[in-house]
């Protein structure tokens, strides 16, 4: 079940589709502070890529419940942190660099070691998100997600059984899963911004390309929802 100390997001329609706005919280928190919520665990370990909004998810997560998160990177040279991974350190998390083909690997042996290991790609993290979507009562029949790992439009396809689901692949990762949407690839690398308006707050790297994509794609669709994760 989904925490009543988390609210739900915000429903708002713009231009005649229904976004579902998680700005208040962020998607990854939501996820973050359940998995992290229901451990006995006092440390926590995570895969982590040197851009996007997971990892500092799991910082405030872990900020919020008092626990310690270490963040497995692939190999990046101090000097070159990204302005991500220097804010998750501000925030308290212990940053190891680790060979770039190794690293979801390492972050799970060492929960053998010290801690547990998390990943959104997890069942229990994909049933928060379906648990999230079925509070708000919808019957969608096209539903939009930006995706990397494809948890959250999984997550949308277990609530929303009936709807045609469309994931839009803004990170390309050869281990993502997208379930039964149809998947749409950008174009733009994931380290440059979308360009273009988006009419609500949102990640110009991420749900921002996302949105620009359905709406080159969806002009002869109705009752769409687009899931707006809203990564921080």
């Amino acid at each position: 079940m989904t925490s009543t100390a988390l609210p739900l997001p915000i429903v708002k329609t713009y231009d005649d589709v229904t976004v579902i706005d998680d700005s208040k919280i962020g998607s990854k928190f939501r996820m973050a502070v359940e998995l992290i919520g229901r451990s006995r665990q006092q440390t926590f370990n995570f895969a982590s890529s040197p851009f996007g909004a997971s990892p500092l998810a799991m910082a405030e997560a872990c900020i919020k419940l008092d626990r310690r998160l270490n963040l497995f990177y692939p190999y990046v040279p101090e000097d070159q942190f990204t302005e991500q991974m220097k804010k998750a350190r501000e925030m308290g998390a212990h940053i190891t660099i680790v060979n770039a083909e190794e690293h979801i690997y390492v972050a799970g042996e060492a929960q053998s070691r010290d801690g547990q290991f998390i990943s959104f790609d997890s069942d229990d993290a994909i049933e928060v998100i379906a648990d999230t979507a079925r509070a708000l009562n919808l019957s969608p029949q096209h539903v939009w997600a930006a995706g990397g790992l494809g948890g959250i439009t999984r997550g949308l396809q277990r609530a929303w059984k009936c709807a045609e689901h469309h994931a839009v692949a803004v990170v390309h990762l050869a281990q993502a899963d997208y379930g039964n949407a149809h998947v749409i690839h950008t174009t733009t690398p994931f380290n440059e911004a979308a360009t273009g308006e988006v009419p609500f707050p949102c990640n110009r790297f991420f749900e921002a390309k996302a949105w620009h994509t359905m709406k080159q794609h969806s002009q002869s669709q109705t009752g769409i929802v687009f899931w707006n994760p809203a990564a921080r």
